[in-house]
């Protein structure tokens, strides 16, 4: 029978082996989606600035003691954008816009604004008592009609968010 000691001893350096080893295999899947988002082979190819954007990334994704952060772990999940204090303009854009577009199409769903301006084109179809869609207006008029309308809605939106943002930086 081996002593207790032994047995102990390998068991630990097993414990440490296979705890380096998935630290490790973390770096290696948080390195390589990185590179796959930044649509890269290698970190050579990036300037300084972009070189110390990613490096600040792997820094909030993994550490070398525990392994993979929250974020890492989400990130690798979800592959979901973040920043970091050394984002590079072009991270922070493409951030906003991803962002953005998701919450500009969940508060379009969450409205039902498709069906309310179905909606509006039914009540134009039966007080003209057409027989087909044409007797209202032609499906490119409507979606003329109606890109117009988003265009000076949307216009008038951004132009009152850009006067507080301009606000914001005068304070």
């Amino acid at each position: 029978m081996r002593k207790f000691n032994t047995v102990f001893k390998e068991k630990q350096n097993e414990s440490i082996k296979n705890h380096e080893d998935r630290i490790l295999n973390e770096f290696k899947d948080v390195y390589a989606k990185l590179l796959e988002n930044y649509n890269i082979t290698s970190l050579n190819v990036l300037n300084e600035t972009t070189k110390l954007a990613f490096l600040s990334q792997v820094n909030e994704l993994w550490n070398d003691q525990c392994g993979l952060s929250d974020k890492g772990i989400k990130f690798l999940n979800d592959n979901c954008l973040f920043l970091t204090e050394n984002s590079t303009p072009s991270q922070k854009k493409n951030y906003l816009k991803q962002k953005s577009a998701v919450l500009l199409k969940e508060s379009f769903r969450q409205y039902d604004l498709k069906y309310k301006l179905y909606d509006i084109i039914d009540a134009m179809y039966e007080q003209v008592k057409g027989d087909n869609l044409t007797d209202v207006l032609t499906p490119t008029s409507i979606m003329t009609i109606l890109s117009e309308s988003f265009n000076e809605i949307a216009s008038e939106f951004l132009t009152n968010i850009q006067k507080e943002l301009k606000e914001s930086v005068k304070k």
